[in-house]
């Protein structure tokens, strides 16, 4: 997360200016969306002991990795799969000026990764956060090495509100096009932020999906959830994820454009 959904942001024209304290939609208006979307599922892959089918989940900052795809991560991770970690920006700018900021949230994403099955460490590309925007050229070069061979790339989606997850998408996305990926490769996104500030009307949903993920991702999730205390309490400042937003990241299905 960053300050700039604590302050009022421009955003892409489907998303009005929010804060992460606003009253938001309650997840109850996503119930019935959320119940008639179309089951989704990873390419199937032969999973030998030599090899093993790789997935690349990308954040535009720590924490967003977990709340996008957390659950899902588990679910591949027990089932063989490769799975790879890539933050784009350090995160230090959530609370501008809190000393030892950066790193607090580069151990949390380490650790949120770690208990959910991940065993790369996650690599983080550094980029300054609430910048993204005016880097999205060398974001996308630095994707294109980390994507080849992969078979399931999982990302931000560029309507989500954000000006950090709109310049993520599109790097990666320019990425995909041009990284050698496995043949049978899926791209998904998923949103953080549109779960707050929109309603199921304000889109058109025909290329969402969603992932039934197992009794234990969903509670590996919320643990790894609780790891990010620089974004859910308030001990480097205002809480940028209060209860309200956490509640749209508690579902038994996990939600992707593709």
């Amino acid at each position: 997360m960053s300050p700039q959904i604590n302050r009022h942001v421009s955003a892409p024209p489907t998303s009005p200016p929010f804060t992460s304290h606003d009253i938001g939609t309650t997840e109850a208006h996503w119930d019935c969306y959320l119940d008639a979307l179309p089951p989704l599922f990873p390419p199937t892959l032969t999973i030998t002991t030599l090899s093993s089918p790789r997935a690349v989940v990308v954040a535009p900052h720590p924490d967003d990795e977990v709340l996008g795809a957390g659950a899902t991560m588990f679910d591949l991770c027990r089932a063989g799969w490769d799975v790879r970690v890539v933050v784009v920006s350090d995160g230090d700018n959530s609370h501008p000026g809190a000393e030892g900021l950066g790193h607090q949230r580069q151990l949390e994403s380490s650790q949120a990764a770690a208990w959910l099955g991940v065993t790369h460490p996650v690599q983080f590309l550094g980029f300054s956060d609430g910048n993204l925007p005016g880097h999205r050229q060398e974001i996308s070069a630095q994707l294109l090495d980390i994507l080849d061979g992969s078979a399931l790339v999982i990302g931000p989606w560029r309507n989500d509100g954000h000006p950090d997850h709109a310049a993520t998408a599109m790097a990666l996305e320019h990425a995909c096009a041009c990284a050698i990926l496995a043949p049978e490769a899926c791209v998904w996104q998923y949103a953080i932020w549109a779960w707050h500030w929109a309603r199921p009307s304000d889109f058109a949903l025909e290329r969402t999906g969603a992932v039934d993920v197992s009794q234990a991702a969903q509670h590996a999730k919320q643990q790894a959830i609780e790891m990010f205390q620089s974004q859910i309490t308030d001990h480097f400042g205002a809480t940028i994820l209060p209860p309200a937003v956490l509640s749209h990241f508690r579902r038994s299905r996990e939600v992707f454009w593709c």
